[in-house]
């Protein structure tokens, strides 16, 4: 960037995350292994002009769009620098096929981390 290195968030260190493919009526195991940075706390000014403590490289996941559990969904779990987070989905027999997405979606750090590249495809179809 010409001030210094930069280190984007990433998956699998691909600037776009990569494309996850799967039928109706499979099981889709994803494991999230945080090797962000450890804390790099933030101070952020909330609506209500209270400032808040932000740790900018915890994260989750989130598969936007599709029909499952909102408990195997669970956007309010947190997996900091150095855990490992596992998560178990179920997609419907009778889900319909279409191209979805998965990102980050901590709230507070969801923004700076889809920006940089905790994003990808997900596609549900025939494989």
């Amino acid at each position: 960037v010409g001030i210094g290195n930069w280190r984007p968030r990433v998956y699998n260190g691909q600037l776009v995350g990569p494309t996850i493919r799967v039928s109706p009526g499979d099981t889709l195991r994803i494991v999230i292994i945080n090797k962000l940075s450890p804390p790099e706390g933030a101070w952020h000014n909330n609506h209500l002009g209270r400032y808040l403590s932000i740790q900018l490289n915890a994260t989750n996941l989130h598969l936007h769009g599709l029909h499952i559990s909102p408990l195997e969904d669970d956007v309010l779990v947190s997996c900091r620098p150095g855990e490992n987070l596992t998560y178990l989905y179920h997609i419907h027999q009778d889900h319909a096929h279409g191209t979805y997405m998965y990102h980050a979606h901590l709230h507070g750090s969801t923004s700076i981390q889809v920006s940089q590249g905790l994003a990808g495809a997900l596609i549900v179809g025939p494989t």
